[in-house]
């Protein structure tokens, strides 16, 4: 569950970064060299999303698996 938990923060912190950096009210949208700058935030926590994304779906299928302690 903890590695479970863990994946699914880094997606979400994918996701704000995405939506702080990239959408409408991001930091000084008339200069393109702060947008860059700030774009690779958002672009590298993808990546890292990406290997969490990955290890998550194994996490998920293997707490899916398995039985129940309390049976």
């Amino acid at each position: 569950m903890k590695r479970l938990q863990a994946g699914f923060g880094a997606l979400d912190d994918a996701a704000v970064a995405e939506a702080a950096f990239a959408g409408p009210g991001a930091p000084c949208p008339e200069n393109p060299r702060v947008q860059r700058a700030a774009g690779r935030l958002p672009g590298g926590l993808a990546q890292a999303a990406e290997a969490e994304r990955r290890e998550a779906r194994a996490d998920w299928g293997a707490l899916r698996a398995a039985t129940p302690f309390w049976r």
